[in-house]
């Protein structure tokens, strides 16, 4: 798709999104799941990529959001409403949403919380519509910081046919706090992308359309840096090591203000937003991609509690992304223990290192050895069937359904740590209920 069809196609979606808000689209009729996540649904955030694998060709949707970023650009749902609850009663919540959507017919609801007002739909549309509701938390906002009430979760937990967690670490700590079951759904990619069989590494010189040639030992980054602490340690390292990274992403993070000059006079190349598949064919063309998360307790480093709430607990989703479309070995840098490190450490993937020029250097010296790119290539392809988004939506529904998980398959294939999850909360510690 050239790039004037895309931008076509983007128009398109902010034109029916405005026609919903302003009333000006025919409003719902017939019946419908709901999807509830806090800005729009489309691929420039894991998100939306997570929710767009999951819900693309299913049956009719309403897409219902908190908050809008990316300009109404909604790639998921016939209808899209963006709902706040600012200032409002909880009977004129209810009302508010009542106005909105109508007597429409719901016939399952997913949510998927990141901000108070998700969590208010959640309740709103289950108790209004009777719908059963699905809980799947990705990102924490409640127990390694206090973003959403806990009364308020609460109330959205215990209406929850099901409750899904990113990572089993994220299931743990849900399941610690309000004493309720909490079920596995990692990111999954979409089957047409998977590369489920170990092709040779790119050790060798390759060139860009650009002309650009991308050296051997030149290493992906892929997705947001939560944190400008990450990046200025990420930055030290390159320089001191002369190593380089191609940087791919939405560079609007506003909270890193550094320019793409600064970066490049570092080895850190910003490459822009590639859409999904060209994203995929670039990753192919590199030995290695680097991960950079939180050092949590390591002192001398100014981070915010929200990146380190993600650390701790998110799985970002351009791991397994990375590992399925690329088999694309992984150094994740900060601390052992977080979830990015964790899991590339169980499933034989790559490594981690702490924000240390020499340790990464001799990491980077290690994963391009043929031995090392041909091993961690080989499980990154076996591990890349067990990823697929093939089915999971049906899962997710099924288990809603009964209440329970349908089958164990993630459970299986990520089983939870006792000892590791109690070392993680003994350094990290968390929230109690209020």
């Amino acid at each position: 798709m050239d790039q004037l069809e895309q931008d076509l196609q983007k128009l398109r979606r902010q034109v029916i999104a405005l026609a919903t808000q302003t009333n000006l689209s025919q409003p719902p009729v017939g019946e419908y799941d709901a999807v509830i996540s806090h800005v729009e649904i489309n691929d420039r955030h894991g998100v939306g990529v997570l929710l767009g694998q999951l819900f693309r060709d299913s049956g009719p949707i309403l897409a219902i959001r908190s908050h809008t970023s990316y300009a109404g650009d909604n790639w998921l749902g016939e209808h899209h409403y963006c709902i706040s609850y600012v200032g409002l009663s909880r009977p004129e919540r209810f009302l508010k949403v009542g106005q909105l959507i109508g007597p429409v017919r719901i016939k399952r609801i997913l949510c998927v919380p990141f901000r108070e007002d998700d969590v208010w739909t959640g309740i709103i549309l289950h108790a209004m519509y009777g719908a059963p509701l699905c809980t799947y938390i990705m990102d924490d906002q409640n127990v390694a910081v206090n973003n959403i009430n806990d009364g308020t979760l609460q109330e959205l937990l215990q209406a929850s046919a099901l409750r899904l967690a990113i990572s089993q670490e994220m299931a743990a700590a849900y399941e610690r706090k309000y004493q309720l079951p909490f079920w596995l759904v990692p990111p999954i990619v979409s089957p047409e992308l998977i590369l489920n069989h170990a092709e040779s590494s790119p050790l060798t010189a390759t060139q860009q359309p650009t002309g650009e040639m991308i050296h051997p030992a030149t290493g992906v980054l892929v997705g947001n840096i939560w944190s400008k602490s990450w990046l200025d340690q990420l930055r030290r390292m390159t320089r001191q090591t002369k190593l380089s990274i191609h940087w791919y992403g939405d560079r609007e993070q506003t909270w890193l203000k550094t320019s793409p000059e600064e970066l490049c006079q570092d080895g850190i190349i910003y490459q822009g937003f590639l859409p999904q598949q060209e994203l995929v064919q670039k990753l192919r063309e590199y030995p290695f991609a680097v991960v950079a998360t939180s050092p949590l307790d390591r002192p001398g480093h100014d981070e915010s509690p929200h990146a380190q709430a993600i650390a701790r607990y998110s799985l970002p989703s351009r791991i397994p992304f990375m590992l399925a479309t690329a088999n694309i070995p992984i150094i994740v840098i900060g601390h052992p223990l977080t979830t990015a490190a964790r899991f590339v450490q169980r499933f034989g993937v790559g490594a981690s290192c702490e924000y240390d020029p020499q340790q990464f250097k001799m990491l980077v010296e290690w994963v391009l050895l043929p031995d090392t790119q041909k091993d961690i290539r080989q499980r990154a392809a076996k591990l890349a069937r067990y990823l697929t988004s093939t089915g999971v939506r049906d899962w997710i529904w099924q288990s809603t359904q009964l209440g329970t998980a349908v089958d164990r398959r993630f459970e299986d294939l990520m089983p939870r740590l006792p000892d590791e999850i109690t070392e993680l909360y003994n350094r990290c510690g968390q929230r109690k209920v209020a």
